[in-house]
């Protein structure tokens, strides 16, 4: 899955994972980052380290992809990336997306990209799950560069890429599963 920030990828993961158990896992990301609020209830495909912890893991090559992001490090470990029995969910930033493609697996990649009417309420996304102001000014830099990049990778030809508008929080149930769960047959 590639997105902006606060576009629902972790929404999309948890929907699938929800009404798929048995077929679907979502790959844990290794964040430094502190909890959000509503992640001390559940935090889908992520495990919260401190920055030394995350740096001995860098140190001892562990991570497949890493990445410095709002003043914290995200990084997916080798072993995130072993073939399982269950489709492996993995978000990540377009910049990423060509780390992902290396991978011996043909990944289905799904792009989410906001509708004219959707970008504005990102930063709201944001301000709802807790993120403090700073963070937010810090985003909006990254998501503009999000946003300039996902148009790249629909144009690329050799990214396997399945683009949808997201225009609403019924965009996933009501677009985005259906088109997956037809490609698998569910």
């Amino acid at each position: 899955m590639v997105a902006p920030s606060g576009l629902g990828k972790t929404f999309l993961a948890k929907q699938l994972i929800g009404k798929y158990p048995d077929l679907f896992e979502h790959a844990p990301v290794y964040v430094t980052r502190k909890k959000r609020t509503h992640e001390e209830r559940i935090a889908i495909g992520r495990v919260f380290l401190s920055l030394s912890e995350f740096k001995k893991s860098t140190d001892d090559s562990e991570f497949f992809i890493e990445e410095f992001f709002a003043n914290n490090y995200y990084g997916y470990k080798k072993d995130s990336f072993v073939p399982k029995e269950k489709h492996l969910l993995v978000d990540v930033s377009p910049s990423l997306i060509e780390s992902v493609l290396v991978l011996d697996n043909k990944p289905i990649i799904i792009g989410l990209y906001p509708s004219a009417e959707r970008e504005g309420s990102i930063i709201q996304r944001l301000i709802s799950r807790g993120d403090s102001s700073e963070i937010i000014e810090e985003r909006k830099s990254y998501i503009a560069r999000d946003l300039a990049d996902m148009p790249k990778l629909k144009a690329n030809e050799d990214i396997p890429i399945k683009m949808f508008t997201i225009k609403d929080d019924s965009s996933i149930p009501n677009q985005v599963i259906p088109w997956i769960e037809k490609l698998l047959k569910l």
